[in-house]
């Protein structure tokens, strides 16, 4: 951990956490400040934790060292990571492998868990257990809660991307007649998502003041999530998703039409228009839950007796369009806000091999139209 010293020197940190108190509950922190490098600091607090000689409990249980490294966790991570963290520890690893002394803790005990989860949670799921508990037991290596990492032995679980639905045009245009004689949020929600592949919680968390009417250009700034209740507002999920995003005519026609209603409705409660009011909002100016909209898009799906798709493969069937319509790869990548190509190659691998095929074909016709 880093700060800086009252003449602006960069300095460095270190904190070992020791034995719960039983009186507290609590576990004791240690404290030394004050190193030229970070090199220097981890070889300074390798040497404490040897002078500690037991002080360092070496029977401490997984369970316990997660709960101290998740405190750690707090002050560097956004609330929405902390809560997938948190969830991801008492939820899927702590049941099965928290009683485990750290010390005793084995590859094939983390295997074993990653053979339960793999029944019923999706590849990607697992693949997130896999590394929030390794950075975690690298951590406890790092500190001198363990000599060796049991993950150093264990394989990578797969992070294969499974080959997701989309809608095709005519059945996309079906679910959109249908939520929107019964849900203008819920329709207005489904139509930025077909129309510019932006994620639910971008659109939840767009403004009024993010579109650019003139340019045609929606500007994805923020996210809007709900938990336990609470709004809350984050940043986008890496640096390449806070982007814009070039919409046609036909949706700024649209969007200036929800614009319009909007402004009417403010009028009538007596309230002051503001550019920084949510898009996506009732009537009545009530801020909607984000979950609404995977919940009544998944009844239209069921009651139009189409394929099994999710609000989220509204952003997939964007993408898939797009591909489909002749649109560079890296252009679509920019679009989804991927912080690399090839993460929109990879989950677009079908497409693109499809693509491929009709290229060469397309090239063996013009070849034996020469010949």
């Amino acid at each position: 951990m880093s700060y800086k010293n009252s003449s602006g020197k960069k300095l460095y940190r270190y904190i070992l956490s020791t034995q719960r108190d039983p009186a507290t509950g609590k576990y004791r922190q240690i404290w030394r400040s004050g190193f030229a490098t970070k090199a220097a600091a981890d070889e300074a607090m390798r040497k404490h934790i040897t002078e500690l000689e037991g002080s360092l409990d070496s029977h401490i249980t997984l369970a316990d060292f997660l709960e101290i490294w998740l405190q750690q966790c707090r002050s560097r991570l956004s609330p929405m990571s902390m809560e997938t963290y948190e969830y991801t520890c008492y939820y899927y690893i702590i049941p099965f492998l928290g009683d485990f002394k750290l010390s005793s803790l084995e590859p094939r005990h983390i295997e074993r868990l990653y053979a339960h989860w793999q029944k019923s949670l999706s590849t990607s799921s697992v693949h997130r257990i896999h590394r929030i508990l390794r950075t975690a037991l690298n951590r406890a290596l790092k500190m001198g809660y363990i000599n060796v990492s049991p993950m150093q032995r264990v394989d990578s679980p797969s992070n294969r991307i499974n080959k997701r639905n989309i809608l095709s045009v005519k059945q996309a245009l079906t679910v959109l007649q249908w939520l929107k004689e019964r849900s203008d949020i819920v329709y207005q929600a489904s139509y930025l998502a077909l129309y510019t592949g932006m994620r639910r919680s971008e659109i939840a968390g767009l403004q009024w003041q993010d579109i650019d009417w003139q340019e045609n250009i929606i500007r994805v700034k923020r996210t809007r999530q709900r938990k336990r209740n609470q709004d809350m507002i984050g940043h986008t999920k890496t640096q390449d998703s806070l982007r814009p995003i070039f919409v046609s005519s036909n949706v700024i026609v649209e969007l200036n039409t929800w614009y319009q209603k909007h402004q009417h409705h403010t009028s009538l409660r007596g309230e002051t228009w503001s550019e920084n009011k949510y898009v996506i909002a009732h009537w009545d100016g009530d801020i909607p839950h984000p979950a609404t909209f995977s919940v009544m898009f998944h009844n239209a799906i069921v009651a139009l007796g189409l394929p099994r798709v999710s609000f989220h493969d509204l952003r997939h069937t964007h993408a898939t369009w797009m591909l489909e319509s002749g649109v560079d790869l890296k252009i679509v990548s920019d679009r989804l806000g991927h912080s690399n190509i090839s993460t929109t190659a990879n989950t677009y691998a079908h497409v693109t091999q499809r693509m491929h095929k009709n290229a060469v074909d397309k090239f063996s016709r013009l070849i034996g139209d020469e010949n």
